[in-house]
């Protein structure tokens, strides 16, 4: 009874905002703080939002104390044992877990941030009780309720919850890191614990936080830079300074505008630099790819921030930033650079590249995200920083000669669109079938190649020994034999048969090659890739090993796994 006393005496200090726990629930009229309280839901808010049902008082008793205690230093507060704050939340009543096949469940609530809240809350108590994975089910919880609750959590919405998208996101992904990475103790416990923040959505809402502005950008309170002043983002009147933005939303492109290159490093420009908010002003820029993202430095600067912009007569105002894997030597990967790239250049206007058709820089970055480089140096050779031959397809991209930005030197432009959009191996993506089948009529059309007529043959592509990587078809010569067999009981389907290795040939001469079947067959490898570039009714047979291991695609090496046979 004692303890039970001792816990309503806590939950009702909190939530009747008489504790000694700070002011995190103050904000100014009018902002995006916790005025009002359930009653006063928005009615445009979905119904996971208004918290009618299941006893609505609990669950602004819940919302009102945890204003109170999810302050900055809600984690420091939570080891202080003689703070209200660890009180209440060692004492927090949390419910069991259901049964998995329940799991859940509750996000189906009418009060899917109480439910989030609840669950986080649990999370803080086990992780007290040195209970790490009934911690992590609590967040797993949290997390499948988020969908339900990103509109009331949004920083405009009425009435506020301690809580946002972000925190949700965020604190599962370092707690799920730090206990994938580390010893499983009660050192580990800061990097466990609920980090809070504040949303807003003016500098009003983050007046309760000494030296903390709103940021506009991703409508949270961040701390002000010591010793800059808290307008230090705004472009002086007269100053060159770097805008961002996404240009179809993603995270995968940026355009920067001005934006200068110092000896092959990015640079952005802002008098302020030193003093820029990183949540608005990021210092590293993502790349992505098929194989993964990698991250490249952005460097503030405010040495070229008055004046004219520096560009030389041989180069254009605008420039295409484009990071390219494996060193164009791959042409299964080239086209996951290639393809999103086109649709940018030459099909989506909103990276205001359409209409300049072809005449803009293009500048190559050898994303290396050194995967499988046991792999990739046996065929592609020992790492250097040359470019391989596929580059040739990048005419097709762009009027101008391409360039590799670590010998860019030094130049600035008016705008610079950096990235390619994403292209998925099992399809998806940004990229889609319209942008593939535009790039490779483009292509066709450039070189010359026949796109509605094409000889009826077969090609069927040999991967000798020594060139193979493990994968061939140990009856390749049956395979022959019965095609020719085939193209002379029926040659109004199939006029005849050819047999090559594309290892043999150029880049060019493959392109030529396989544009121009009818039918393609062979083991599965890079090189089957170019049949995309086959005119329309044409067809690829591929053969890999039996799928018996989900999406399993081979095992490179003789005896290391049953080879393909037909």
């Amino acid at each position: 009874m004692a303890a039970a006393h001792s816990l309503l005496r806590v939950f009702l200090l909190l939530g009747s905002g008489q504790g000694s726990t700070g002011s995190a629930g103050e904000s100014s009229e009018g902002s995006a703080g916790p005025a009002g309280d359930l009653g006063n839901t928005k009615q445009d808010q979905p119904v996971a939002c208004t918290c009618r049902s299941d006893g609505p008082a609990r669950w602004e008793r819940l919302r009102l104390g945890a204003l109170k205690a999810l302050t900055p230093d809600f984690s420091s507060r939570l080891l202080n044992v003689s703070d209200p704050v660890h009180m209440w939340v060692s004492l927090f009543p949390c419910p069991a877990m259901p049964e998995q096949r329940y799991r859940g469940l509750m996000a189906m609530s009418d009060c899917a941030p109480g439910v989030i809240l609840l669950h986080v809350l649990c999370a803080q108590r086990r992780i007290l009780q040195n209970m790490y994975d009934e911690a992590q089910e609590q967040l797993v919880e949290a997390l499948q309720a988020l969908p339900f609750a990103e509109k009331c959590l949004e920083p405009s919405a009425i009435p506020r919850w301690p809580l946002s998208v972000y925190d949700v996101r965020t604190n599962y992904i370092r707690f799920y890191r730090a206990m994938s990475y580390y010893f499983h103790t009660r050192d580990l416990w800061p990097d466990l614990l609920w980090r809070p923040t504040t949303s807003c959505l003016v500098d009003a809402d983050c007046q309760h936080l000494p030296d903390h502005e709103c940021s506009m950008h991703v409508h949270r309170c961040i701390p002000l830079k010591e010793g800059c002043p808290a307008n230090a983002a705004e472009c002086p009147p007269g100053a060159l300074c770097t805008s961002l933005k996404a240009p179809s939303n993603t995270d995968c492109t940026l355009e920067l505008s001005p934006m200068c290159i110092s000896d092959g490093a990015l640079q952005a420009l802002h008098p302020n630099g030193a003093c820029l908010p990183i949540v608005d002003f990021p210092v590293m820029i993502k790349a992505c790819s098929e194989m993964g993202t990698t991250l490249y430095p952005l460097v503030w600067s405010n040495k070229t921030a008055t004046g004219p912009l520096v560009r030389g007569d041989a180069h254009s105002p605008v420039a295409l930033i484009l990071p390219v894997t494996l060193r164009l030597r791959s042409p299964w990967h080239m086209l996951h650079s290639f393809v999103p790239a086109f649709a940018q250049t030459s099909l989506d206007s909103r990276y205001g590249l359409l209409d300049r058709e072809g005449d803009f820089d293009l500048l190559l970055v050898d994303q290396d995200l050194d995967k499988d480089r046991h792999i990739w140096e046996k065929v592609l050779g020992e790492s250097d920083t040359s470019i391989g031959g596929l580059d040739f397809l990048l005419q097709v991209l762009v009027a101008r000669p391409y360039e590799l930005l670590a010998q860019a030197g030094t130049r600035c432009y008016e705008r610079a669109i950096w990235g390619h959009e994403i292209m998925l191996y099992s399809g998806g993506g940004w990229t889609n079938q319209t942008h593939m089948a535009a790039f490779t009529q483009a292509a066709r059309s450039f070189f010359g190649l026949q796109t509605d007529v094409f000889r009826a043959q077969l090609l069927l592509v040999e991967r000798r020994d020594s060139s193979s990587w493990g994968r061939w078809i140990d009856n390749f010569e049956d395979v022959v034999e019965t095609a020719k067999a085939v193209a002379l009981e029926f040659p109004e389907f199939l006029s005849g048969v050819q047999t090559t290795d594309l290892a043999d040939h150029s880049w060019t001469d493959q392109l030529r090659l396989v544009s121009g079947m009818k039918l393609m067959f062979g083991a599965h490898g890079d090189g089957l890739s170019w049949a995309v570039f086959m005119g329309a009714g044409a067809a690829l047979l591929e053969a890999v090993p039996a799928r018996t291991s989900g999406f399993q695609v081979c095992v490179e090496g003789r005896s290391e796994e049953h080879t393909s046979e037909l």
